[in-house]
């Protein structure tokens, strides 16, 4: 009868810690995928910012250019993204535009982390036209 409630209580303690590391990978993955979201949503920025110079038959702006960003960024909320771009000197063909990117990402487990995590890109690119 005593081994039962050892094999009991070892099964609880070995599930736990089991379960602790799956929950951990899951919310590991889930910060990468937010990651990797702010880098995808930085380069389509300054992808569109490069193709709508001042030469384009539509020049962008900064707020096209972070429309198009925050189009890139599902699961993250519009409000906890900042988007700034910089172009250097200005949007004529042949010089640069910068798009930086910064997200406040809140993981799933609040109670590990009560602050979210600010994750942040940019991409800079050659303005095509």
């Amino acid at each position: 009868m005593t081994e039962q409630g050892s094999a009991l209580v070892e099964g609880t303690l070995v599930l736990t810690i089991v379960l602790l590391v799956i929950f951990g990978m899951i919310q590991f993955s889930y910060v990468v995928f937010g990651y990797n979201a702010v880098v995808y949503s930085a380069r389509a920025g300054t992808r569109y910012a490069a193709v709508h110079g001042s030469s384009s038959p539509s020049p962008c702006s900064a707020s096209t250019v972070q429309t198009q960003v925050l189009n890139q960024l599902p699961g993250i909320p519009a409000s906890a993204v900042t988007v700034t771009t910089t172009w250097t000197p200005n949007n004529n063909p042949g010089n640069t535009v910068k798009v930086t990117v910064s997200a406040n990402f809140s993981p799933m487990a609040s109670l590990v982390m009560k602050q979210g995590l600010t994750l942040s890109s940019s991409s800079q690119m050659t303005i095509l036209q």
